[in-house]
C-alpha cells in the first residue's frame, strides 16, 4: 500500500512538473504592425545610382613651345569665351612677324612700282605673274606669323569654370601639353551605369529626375545619349541625363540618385529582382556588418530577416529596389522588439493594406 501511494504521489509531482514546464514554453505574440507589398507601393520610376558630370568640358594647350609670362585666372574662377587665360614669351614669334611684314611690304611695294609698266605692256606677263604671286606669298607667310604671336595668349573658347590649371608663371609650355580645363556653365550630366535588364526600358528623351544629398529640391532634365555597347566588365550600359541651367551649388564629380520615369505601366514580375517599392523608413534596420534589412512575415505569423537594396529617399519614404516581391508582409512597428523567427501578433486596426 505505501508502495502504491509514493507511486501515485511520483505520477502526480511528474504531471505537475510537466504542466509547468509547458507553461514555460509558451511563447507570447509580440505585437507589430506591418504592410504588404502591393501595386499602390510601387515606384513609378526606375532608380539608379549616379555622379554628376560637367556637360561640356575643354582641355586647353598651346600650339606654340614657350615660357609662361602671366597666368590671368584661378582654379574656380569664371571665365567668357574669348577671355584671356594664360600668356606665355612671344618673342621670337614676334621677330618672325615683323620679318614677314617687311617682306611682305616689299612685295606691295614691288607691285606698286611695276603695275604702271605691265600697263602701258612694258612688263613681260612672266614677270607681272612672280611679281604677284610674291604678294601671295608674303601674305600668307605674314598671317601665319600673326597667328603665332596670337597664339602665344591662350583664350578660353567656351564660357564656364576654370576647373583644373596646371601650370604657373615661369614653366615652359610644349604644344599639345594640357594647361587648363574649363567646364561649361549651362548643363551637367548625370551619368549612370544601367544593367542589362533594364536598359530596353530607356530611351532617349524618356523624363527623368536627379536628387542629391546637398540641394533641398529634385532637379529635372531628361535622357539625351545612351551607350550601344555593355561594358565588357560590368555588363552595364553608359547612360547620361542632360539637366540645363544646374544651381551653382553643384559641382562635377558629386554622387546622385536618378529617377527615370517610365513610358508606360510595366508590368512587374513576381520576383525580388527588378521589384521597385517604397516603404516607411522605419520599417528598415541594420545589422552588426551594417546591411539593410527588413522582417518579413511568413504563414505562420513568424518572422524573417530579408536583405534588401536601399535606393534613396523621396517623399513618401524609402526606395527599395531590391529584396521585396509582390505580396509579401513586412513589419513596419515594432521592429526594435524582434529577432529571428519570433512569433508575432498583427494590430490589424492599422493593417489596412493586409
Amino acid at each position: 500500500m505505501k508502495k502504491l501511494y509514493f507511486l501515485l504521489l511520483a505520477l502526480m509531482l511528474l504531471i505537475v512538473s510537466c504542466r509547468k514546464e509547458a507553461a514555460k514554453t509558451v511563447e507570447t505574440p509580440v505585437p507589430v504592425k506591418t504592410l504588404k507589398i502591393s501595386g499602390d507601393l510601387l515606384n513609378s520610376d526606375m532608380v539608379f545610382s549616379g555622379t554628376i558630370e560637367a556637360g561640356d568640358k575643354s582641355t586647353l594647350s598651346f600650339l606654340n613651345a614657350g615660357r609662361v609670362l602671366e597666368v590671368f585666372v584661378n582654379e574656380g574662377d569664371a571665365v567668357v569665351r574669348g577671355q584671356a587665360l594664360v600668356r606665355i614669351d612671344s618673342s621670337i614669334a614676334q621677330d618672325t612677324q615683323r620679318a614677314a611684314q617687311a617682306k611682305y611690304d616689299q612685295a606691295i611695294d614691288a607691285r606698286q612700282r611695276y603695275e604702271p609698266m605691265y600697263k602701258d605692256g612694258n612688263l613681260p606677263e612672266i614677270k607681272w605673274v612672280e611679281i604677284l604671286t610674291d604678294v601671295k606669298e608674303t601674305k600668307s607667310a605674314l598671317d601665319a606669323a600673326d597667328k603665332t604671336v596670337d597664339d602665344c595668349v591662350l583664350r578660353a573658347p567656351i564660357s564656364g569654370v576654370v576647373s583644373g590649371k596646371k601650370i604657373n608663371v615661369g614653366n615652359s609650355c610644349l604644344p599639345g601639353v594640357p594647361v587648363m580645363d574649363i567646364i561649361a556653365l549651362g548643363h551637367v550630366d548625370a551619368h549612370i551605369a544601367v544593367p542589362e535588364n533594364s536598359i530596353k526600358k530607356i530611351s532617349v528623351g524618356q523624363n527623368a529626375s536627379v536628387w542629391l544629398a546637398d540641394i533641398t529640391s529634385s532637379l529635372y532634365g531628361s535622357v539625351h545619349e545612351i551607350s550601344p555597347s555593355a561594358d565588357a566588365l560590368s555588363r552595364t550600359f553608359s547612360v547620361d541625363v542632360f539637366i540645363e541651367n544646374p544651381p551653382s551649388g553643384i559641382r562635377a564629380g558629386m554622387l546622385c540618385k536618378v529617377y527615370i520615369q517610365k513610358d508606360d505601366t510595366q508590368e512587374m514580375e513576381d520576383t525580388a529582382v527588378g521589384l521597385s517599392v517604397v516603404i516607411p523608413s522605419q520599417a528598415i534596420n541594420i545589422d552588426a556588418s551594417n546591411r539593410e534589412y527588413v522582417y518579413v512575415v511568413d504563414t505562420g505569423n513568424r518572422v524573417h530577416r530579408q536583405y534588401i537594396t536601399n535606393a534613396g529617399f523621396e517623399e513618401n519614404g524609402i526606395v527599395i529596389s531590391g529584396g521585396l516581391k509582390m505580396n509579401d508582409i513586412i513589419v513596419v512597428d515594432g521592429t526594435q522588439k524582434l529577432d529571428e523567427n519570433m512569433l508575432i501578433q498583427v494590430d490589424t486596426g492599422v493593417n489596412k493594406n493586409e
